[in-house]
């Protein structure tokens, strides 16, 4: 083979290997907005696996606060002649259901046991058949029969009620 020859084998290969280079792009040319398809989703996923942890410790602490404040808790019965000390603010209600009759007073304040009179049940004359009030979160507060929290009766027709506000 004489070098004119090989140079015109070399020319003609490295002319096929050219359109075999260009076909081979030409292909993966279409593959190019795919890889970047593929990067901007490994981002997104990476992006949104970060807010899934900073909603998670959002959350959690939410939780926190919300246990702290008493968010959530149920509502309760309350006993007559017990001192109760409010961990949220609520609602006490007091009421007669019938049986043995007499008169509860509902008592709120910040000293245990609480001293301030803010209602009364007097079934014994039938001025009132129920009382309520408003308890801030940490006061103490109770439903005792009128002459203070060492008077026991029993079979009692009252019934108390907390129910926290939020």
């Amino acid at each position: 083979m004489s070098r004119r020859d090989e140079i015109e084998a070399m020319t003609a290969r490295i002319e096929a290997l050219e359109r075999e280079v260009q076909r081979l792009s030409a292909r993966t040319a279409a593959a190019g907005p795919l890889l970047d398809d593929a990067r901007r989703l490994e981002e997104l996923a990476e992006r949104a696996e970060r807010l899934t942890r900073a909603t998670t410790v959002a959350v959690d602490g939410l939780r926190g606060l919300t246990a702290q404040a008493g968010v959530g808790e149920a509502r309760f019965r309350a006993e007559i002649n017990k001192v109760y000390q409010a961990t949220s603010p609520g609602y006490v209600s007091l009421y007669f259901v019938g049986g043995r009759t007499g008169v509860i007073q509902l008592v709120v304040g910040t000293t245990n046991p609480p001293d301030e009179v803010v209602g009364e049940v007097n079934t014994l004359n039938d001025l009132n058949s129920s009382a309520g009030a408003i308890v801030r979160t940490g006061e103490f507060w109770g439903a005792r029969f009128r002459g203070g929290w060492d008077v026991k009766r029993n079979g009692s027709g009252f019934v108390c009620v907390f129910t926290p506000l939020f």
